[in-house]
């Protein structure tokens, strides 16, 4: 709910767009006693086949969580990884399908001066003093897959001001402008920095109106979500 956001995350916004009705791409935000955890993920497909993903992503992710209410993140996603292998009965079969999901999750004190996260394939930016840092995760899907070894955790200390941020790939890969290319990343990092003495909302704001003008009479190729947080 929107209440439970607001006093978990304080100053946010959550830019979600899906491509079609429904969305392969989901955001998920778990309360424990003294932290808390937020995720951006991208499974694979979009519409029906990538929200049966999301549902299925979400529920596991909230047994696990709720089974071992203090796990890292790395772990968390270790165990991810784990079930849906399982679930899907993925052998890594030549041809089979390896539908899962790239993400990033986050384990934050409620305090907020400590965050771990841990991701796959998707970066994290954090930005302090108008600086962009890029904080690279493991190149690797949370499904099975060639190189299958355990997921790296991530900590850093969090300072007044500090915004961080959490997205899928769908914002970066839209296609448009006047050679209808794509957005890219550079481009990307560029207005999360222009837009970052902003509070969330309207730097939410900004950014949807970023998208929709970038894309102009182009179709949506991707579901789209982009979480930030100021601390």
């Amino acid at each position: 709910s929107s209440a439970m956001l607001d006093n978990l995350l304080g100053e946010h916004f959550i830019l979600f767009k899906p491509r079609d009705i429904v969305s392969g791409d989901f955001y998920w935000v778990n309360e424990q006693q003294d932290h808390f955890y937020v995720a951006a993920a991208d499974c694979t497909g979009h519409g029906v086949p990538g929200a049966f993903m999301s549902m299925l992503g979400m529920t596991l992710m909230n047994e696990i969580v709720n089974k071992n209410p203090s796990i890292d993140p790395d772990q968390l996603l270790n165990e991810l990884r784990r079930q849906i292998i399982l679930t899907l009965h993925q052998k890594g079969d030549p041809g089979a399908a390896r539908d899962g999901m790239d993400l990033v999750v986050c384990k934050i004190n409620k305090n907020r001066q400590k965050m771990q996260f841990a991701g796959a394939n998707n970066p994290l930016y954090l930005i302090r003093d108008s600086e962009l840092t890029e904080y690279k995760t493991d190149k690797m899907p949370v499904s099975i897959h060639d190189v299958m070894k355990p997921f790296a955790g991530h900590e850093s200390d969090l300072q007044t001001n500090d915004a961080v941020y959490l997205f899928s790939d769908g914002y970066a890969d839209q296609f448009g402008g006047p050679d209808n290319k794509k957005l890219k990343y550079r481009a990307f990092k560029q207005l999360l920095l222009s837009n970052y003495s902003g509070d969330m909302r309207t730097q939410g704001i900004m950014l949807d109106q970023a998208f929709e003008k970038w894309k102009g009479e182009f179709q949506q190729i991707d579901d789209v979500v982009v979480i930030g947080m100021k601390f």
